[in-house]
C-alpha cells in the first residue's frame, strides 16, 4: 500500500508540473501574439508617417519659394509644428548653411564623385554647393570632402575644375534695362608666410548735389594691406576724378569706364596704405553727383598687387565682366555704375560667389538725374554654400512625454506719430492651439500714462512697463487665447503720444493657459552702446521674448544665438524685439547692439512664456516617425 501512495504523490507533483509548464507556454504563446500585433500596427503606422513628413517637407519648400519665407523662421513655427494630418501630425525644422566658403584641394574632373577640399566645417552634411558656374549635389561629407557627389545638377552643366586656377564672373542683376558702366581688379596674394587674402573693411560716401570734391574715413589694420576705390559718377558734362587720396598719400589710377553721358566708374588702388582711421578724398574735374566705395584687404602682394584689370559698359539688366585663369588664391573686386528710370531705390543684385561690399545712391526727390554704385568681391575657385536643410518628421501613434513645444504664430509692426488711441490689425491662425498674444510698444519723452490695452474689445494684462527717467517708455502686455482671426490692437493713453509711438503685437501656440508667463519678468534701462538685462527661466522649453526701445535711428542686433522677430526705426526712436528657446531652466542674457551713443537712454522689458504640458501618453511600443530632408538653395 505504501508504494502504490507514492506513486500517487507523484503523479500529482507531475500532474501540477505539467498545468505549470502548460500555462507558461499559454502566456508566451499570448505575448508573442501581442508582441506580433504591436509590430504590425507600428509597421502600418510607419508606413502611413512618411506621407506626413513629405507633406511637410512640400509645405516648407513653398513657404521658401513661393511665399519668399527666411529658413530660420520654420523651426518653431506654428505652420510647421505640431500639425495635424490625417491620422497624425508632422512638424518641420530649417537650418540654413552659409559657411565661409573652402577650395579644391586637387583638381577634379567632369565625373568624379569625390570632391576634394581642404576643410567641410560648417557645411550641411548633405545638399547642393557651387564651384564655378556647376552646382553639384552630395550625399555626405569627411573632414577633407565631399562625398556621393551627382555632378551637374541644377540645369548646370558637369565640369573639369583647377585647384590652382579658376574662370571668373563678376555679375549683377538690375531690375530695370539701365545705362551702366563696370569694372574690375585682380588682386594677387602675397607668398608665404602670408596666410592668403582676406577682407578687412568697406565703406561708402554718397555726394547728393554736385561737387568738386568729398571725403570719407576708413579704418585699415593688418599686413600685407591694400586699399581699392571706386568712385561712379554720374557724368553730364564728361566730369572724371582728377585724384584720389587716403591719409594725405595719393592713389593710382587703376582705369575708367563711361557709358557716354549717363555713368562712369573708375577704380583707383593703394598699396600699403596707412594703420588707423583716416580719410579717403576724391577730386573731381568739374562738380558732378557720385557715389565712392572702399574696399581694404590684407595679405595682399606688395610688389604686384593688380595681375588683371577689365572694363565695360552696356544698357541691360545683367551687367558683367568675365576673367579667366584666375589664380585661386586671388581675390577679384568689381565696381558698377548705374543710372535707373526713375528715383526709387536703387535694385541690383549680386551675382552667385561675390559679396556686396559698398552701396549707395544718389536721391534729390526727383531733381535732377541721380547715380548708383556698387561694389563686391569673389574668391575664384571657392566652393560655395547657401542653402536651408529642412527636416521634416511625420509622426502617427501614441506615445508622448507630456510636452508641447511653443510655436510662433504671426508678428504686426504698427508705428505713428501723435496718436491716442494707438491702433493696428493683428491675425491670430486659426491653426493654433493653446494661444497667447504678446503686445509691445514703446513711446519717449512723453510722460502720458497707460490707461490699457484691448484685443478685439478685450483687455489684456499687463506683464511689465519700464520707464527711463528722461522719459523713455517700454511696455508689455497679454491676452490668453485670443480669438483666431483678423482684429484690432488699441493701446489708450491719458493722452495722445507726443512723439513717436511704436508698437508690435506677437502670438504663439503652445503656452501653458492657466500659468502662462513665469514670475521673473525683468525691466532694464540705460545709456551705453549695448544694452542689455537678464532674465532667469524656470521651465525647460519656456519662450524669453523681449522688447527694446532706443532713443536715435539705429540698427539694433539682437545678440546671443536670438531670433530677431522686428526691429524698425520711427523718427528719431528704433523699437526691436526678439525670442530665445530656452531648451533648459536658467538665466539668460538679453543683449541688443546698436552703437548708441552716450545721450540715448534705453529700455528693455522681458518675460517668459511657460509651455503647455499635458498628461503622457504611454504607449509599449512608441509612435511612428519617419523624416524626410530636403535641401534648397537661397537666394
Amino acid at each position: 500500500m505504501m508504494h502504490v501512495a507514492n506513486e500517487k504523490g507523484v503523479a500529482l507533483i507531475a500532474a501540477v508540473a505539467t498545468l505549470l509548464i502548460l500555462s507558461l507556454m499559454g502566456a508566451v504563446v499570448v505575448s508573442l501574439v501581442g508582441t506580433e500585433s504591436y509590430s504590425a500596427l507600428h509597421q502600418m503606422e510607419s508606413t502611413q508617417a512618411l506621407p506626413l513628413a513629405e507633406a511637410g517637407a512640400h509645405r516648407a519648400v513653398g513657404y521658401l519659394s513661393r511665399e519668399g519665407g527666411e529658413c530660420a523662421a520654420i523651426s518653431d513655427n506654428v505652420q510647421f509644428t505640431n500639425v495635424s494630418l490625417g491620422r497624425g501630425t508632422f512638424s518641420v525644422t530649417g537650418t540654413r548653411y552659409n559657411p565661409t566658403p573652402t577650395t579644391l584641394s586637387a583638381d577634379i574632373g567632369a565625373a568624379d564623385t569625390t570632391i576634394p577640399v581642404v576643410s567641410t566645417a560648417g557645411y550641411a552634411p548633405h545638399g547642393s554647393t557651387t564651384i564655378e558656374s556647376e552646382t553639384i549635389y552630395y550625399a555626405g561629407t569627411t573632414p577633407t570632402s565631399f562625398t556621393g557627389a551627382r555632378r551637374g545638377t541644377a540645369g548646370t552643366t558637369a565640369a573639369s575644375h583647377s585647384a590652382n586656377f579658376a574662370d571668373v564672373v563678376m555679375d549683377w542683376t538690375l531690375a530695370e534695362t539701365v545705362d551702366w558702366a563696370m569694372g574690375a581688379v585682380v588682386v594677387n596674394a602675397a607668398g608665404a608666410p602670408s596666410p592668403g587674402i582676406a577682407f578687412d573693411a568697406s565703406g561708402s560716401v554718397v555726394q547728393n548735389s554736385t561737387a568738386t570734391s568729398f571725403t570719407w574715413s576708413h579704418t585699415l589694420s593688418g599686413s600685407d594691406r591694400f586699399l581699392v576705390v571706386s568712385v561712379s559718377i554720374r557724368n553730364q558734362q564728361s566730369e572724371t576724378v582728377s585724384g584720389v587720396t587716403y591719409a594725405g598719400t595719393p592713389l593710382t589710377f587703376v582705369g575708367a569706364r563711361a557709358n557716354e553721358t549717363s555713368a562712369q566708374v573708375e577704380i583707383w588702388q593703394l598699396v600699403a596704405p596707412a594703420v588707423g582711421t583716416d580719410n579717403v578724398v576724391v577730386t573731381l574735374s568739374a562738380p558732378a553727383k557720385i557715389v565712392g566705395g572702399a574696399v581694404s584687404l590684407t595679405g595682399v602682394d606688395q610688389t604686384t598687387p593688380v595681375a588683371a584689370s577689365g572694363f565695360t559698359a552696356g544698357s541691360s539688366t545683367n551687367p558683367s565682366l568675365t576673367f579667366t585663369a584666375v589664380a585661386t588664391s586671388a581675390w577679384v573686386i568689381d565696381a558698377l555704375a548705374f543710372r535707373s528710370a526713375g528715383n526709387s531705390t536703387p535694385t541690383a543684385t549680386v551675382g552667385g560667389g561675390q559679396v556686396q561690399r559698398t552701396s549707395g545712391y544718389t536721391e534729390t526727390g526727383g531733381q535732377g538725374p541721380n547715380i548708383r554704385g556698387k561694389a563686391s568681391s569673389e574668391q575664384p575657385g571657392k566652393v560655395y554654400q547657401d542653402q536651408c536643410l529642412i527636416a521634416s518628421t511625420g509622426i502617427v501613434g501614441r506615445g508622448s512625454d507630456g510636452t508641447t513645444g511653443i510655436a510662433f504664430d504671426k508678428f504686426t509692426a504698427f508705428d505713428q506719430s501723435d496718436c491716442d488711441p494707438c491702433e493696428w490689425i493683428h491675425t491670430v491662425a486659426a491653426a493654433a492651439t493653446d494661444r497667447i498674444l504678446v503686445v509691445s510698444f514703446g513711446y519717449g519723452d512723453d510722460p502720458n500714462a497707460i490707461v490699457g490695452v484691448t484685443y478685439n474689445g478685450v483687455a489684456l494684462t499687463e506683464i511689465r512697463t519700464e520707464i527711463f527717467a528722461g522719459g523713455r517708455v517700454a511696455s508689455m502686455w497679454y491676452l490668453l487665447n485670443p480669438p483666431a482671426g483678423t482684429s484690432t490692437v488699441s493701446v489708450d493713453l491719458t493722452a495722445a503720444s507726443n512723439g513717436t509711438f511704436s508698437g508690435a503685437s506677437a502670438s504663439y501656440a503652445g503656452v501653458d493657459q492657466s500659468n502662462p508667463v513665469e514670475a521673473g519678468h525683468v525691466g532694464a534701462q540705460g545709456t551705453s552702446a549695448t544694452s542689455t538685462a537678464d532674465i532667469t527661466t524656470t521651465n525647460a522649453g519656456a519662450w524669453i521674448v523681449d522688447s527694446h526701445y532706443a532713443g536715435g535711428n539705429w540698427n539694433m542686433v539682437a545678440k546671443t544665438g536670438r531670433t530677431p522677430r522686428w526691429n524698425f526705426v520711427k523718427g528719431s526712436s528704433t523699437q526691436a524685439g526678439s525670442t530665445l528657446k530656452a531648451t533648459t531652466a536658467g538665466t539668460f542674457t538679453l543683449d541688443w547692439m546698436e552703437g548708441l551713443s552716450a545721450s540715448q537712454p534705453w529700455v528693455i522689458v522681458a518675460a517668459a512664456l511657460k509651455p503647455t504640458v499635458s498628461d503622457p501618453v504611454t504607449s509599449p511600443i512608441g509612435p511612428a516617425q519617419r523624416v524626410v530632408e530636403v535641401s534648397v538653395e537661397v537666394e
